[in-house]
């Protein structure tokens, strides 16, 4: 009785364990990307048709590079980094934290000032005028110690001699979307943004284009990393993916330039 009770009990293990199986499909394999917060739309858009290509469930994480990369060098789980600028990345690279021979520079973009929808004035890239006394109010950057939008705007409004006149005005934000938010509730008069994030408000209008001789080149470096999870071997796809002709069209539209090889 008591053998015949151990080979029925075996037989629920068995049928328990395969009824299981058959419920629980493979899990996904999983890819962590720690992207700038200006790139949200892009790498978002091209991450649902690698996901839908391939077997492979994509998490992502969107913040200042400065954030991003200071995180991965305390050991977060990012595979892949794209950062808005390449002293972040270098950070990276000199802690010995990417996948040797997998840097490159993929994007570029151009800095524009911005105001509420409803408001603005007329800009000129002259040395001679004075952006101190075209607006009376406050603007918004990204964060000029760790926003690379911040590095920028610092750069471009110096090359103008316009940074020590309204220094004591800035309203410095947490990442480059954060102060295009500023602008678009007018709790600022104008700001300082790319011209990718500009380009998706419905509330902002671009006063003008930075001349790109005013501030270093904006050129969006990626790269694969070798700390935190083990590295999905779809990190090389998604690289060569973001490198592909269906990408580059979405880059287009989303007025992101694509950095040629």
């Amino acid at each position: 009785m008591a053998k015949c009770w151990m080979n029925f009990s075996k037989q629920k293990i068995c049928i328990f364990l395969i009824s299981v199986c058959l419920a629980s499909p493979l899990k996904a394999e999983s890819l962590v990307i720690y992207a700038a917060s200006s790139t949200i739309n892009v790498v978002q858009e091209v991450s649902k048709i690698f996901q839908q290509q391939h077997s492979v469930k994509i998490r992502t994480s969107f913040a200042s590079s400065g954030t991003l990369a200071k995180q991965i060098a305390l050991g977060a789980p990012a595979q892949v980094f794209l950062s808005a600028n390449p002293l972040w990345m270098d950070y990276l690279e000199d802690k010995n934290m990417l996948i040797p021979g997998s840097k490159l520079n993929l994007l570029s973009n151009r800095l524009v000032i911005v105001a509420p929808k409803d408001q603005g004035f007329l800009v000129q890239w002259s040395q001679e005028f004075d952006l101190s006394k075209a607006f009376q109010g406050k603007f918004s950057i990204g964060h000029p110690d760790y926003v690379p939008a911040g590095f920028y705007a610092k750069e471009a409004l110096t090359y103008f001699n316009w940074w020590s006149p309204l220094q004591t005005r800035i309203v410095a934000a947490q990442d480059v979307r954060a102060a295009l938010i500023f602008v678009e509730r007018n709790e600022v008069e104008m700001g300082i943004v790319y011209e990718s994030d500009a380009m998706i408000s419905k509330h902002v209008k671009i006063l003008g284009r930075f001349p790109e001789k005013s501030h270093s080149p904006i050129v969006y470096p990626i790269a694969l990393i070798s700390a935190g999870e083990k590295l999905s071997p779809m990190a090389s796809q998604y690289l060569l993916f973001l490198q592909s002709l269906q990408a580059l069209e979405i880059y287009r539209k989303n007025k992101f330039g694509f950095v040629q090889k």
